[in-house]
């Protein structure tokens, strides 16, 4: 069960896997469609972890009932870190953000997709440190290492990648189709006329 200590960054890399294999199937640009699925997701998301603290879905570790970030008690009688709950008063914030400052609308492509990248990442490492318990490798769980991916994604998009000129070959995609249906008409009439 090797999803089992992934959580959400396990859904996220199975998700992944089905976006990249579904574009290039239908050959369209991966920046511009992360970008508007990073979009939607925030809101979504963000729903889902507040769904998260109002069941008590994510026990972290045990505190101190005086702690200012304590909730609880829980089965048991102790206090924990409600990782839901902290993840989703994370998340408000860059949902208002992304959504009512940032100037996506204006942003080259991978723009959104990097900046959640490097604004996630290191909350969610931190995070991982405050679970209840998970199967550590060499010290940090699978989401750590996970993050740090993110997180590297996050740089390269924002502060490594420029942007190109193809990057908004999407627009002309009604183009690229006409062709292709035309290119295939033509091979298929080929055999007809001999």
């Amino acid at each position: 069960m090797i999803w089992n200590g992934l959580s959400s960054v396990g859904g996220f890399f199975g998700a992944l896997v089905g976006f990249f294999w579904y574009l290039r199937k239908v050959k369209q640009p991966y920046l511009i469609w992360s970008d508007m699925l990073v979009f939607g997701l925030l809101v979504g998301f963000t729903l889902g972890r507040l769904g998260c603290a109002l069941v008590h879905d994510h026990p972290g570790a045990i505190v101190d009932p005086s702690h200012p970030l304590a909730v609880g008690p829980w089965p048991g009688g102790e206090y924990r870190f409600d990782n839901g709950l902290l993840e989703f008063m994370y998340l408000v914030p860059i949902v208002l953000f992304v959504h009512f400052v940032f100037g996506w609308a204006k942003s080259a492509p991978g723009r959104i997709t990097g900046l959640m990248c490097l604004l996630y990442a290191p909350f969610r490492f931190t995070l991982d440190f405050m679970r209840e318990k998970d199967k550590l490798y060499f010290g940090l769980t699978t989401a750590h290492y996970a993050t740090m991916i993110i997180f590297a994604a996050g740089v390269y998009l924002l502060f490594i990648r420029k942007p190109k000129p193809d990057d908004f070959a999407y627009a002309k995609d009604s183009e690229r189709i006409a062709r292709e249906r035309a290119e295939a008409e033509a091979k298929n009439a080929a055999p007809a006329a001999t």
